[in-house]
């Protein structure tokens, strides 16, 4: 997973049998779950813990906004 959003998030992990008092304030009751900073304070907590649903979980998560930039749209200045 870090790997495929490598340049679009940083990941660090945190190993709450060690830091049991850093998950227990940021929430976390199970495992693995996911917190997002900045901004919006969004634990990823599913039933269904895959790759694909964590990824898929964090981009719908992402505050950006796309620019559709196709050669139709593209217009020659003067």
């Amino acid at each position: 997973m870090a790997k495929d959003l490598e340049g679009v998030i940083r990941i660090g992990a945190v190993n709450c049998q060690e830091d049991w008092n850093l998950c227990n304030h940021q929430g976390i009751q199970s495992y693995p779950s996911l917190v997002l900073y900045p901004g919006v304070h969004a634990v990823f907590d599913a039933c269904i813990r895959s790759t694909d649903s964590i990824v898929n979980y964090i981009l719908d998560n992402l505050d950006v906004v796309l620019v559709d930039l196709h050669f139709g749209k593209i217009r020659k200045t003067p």
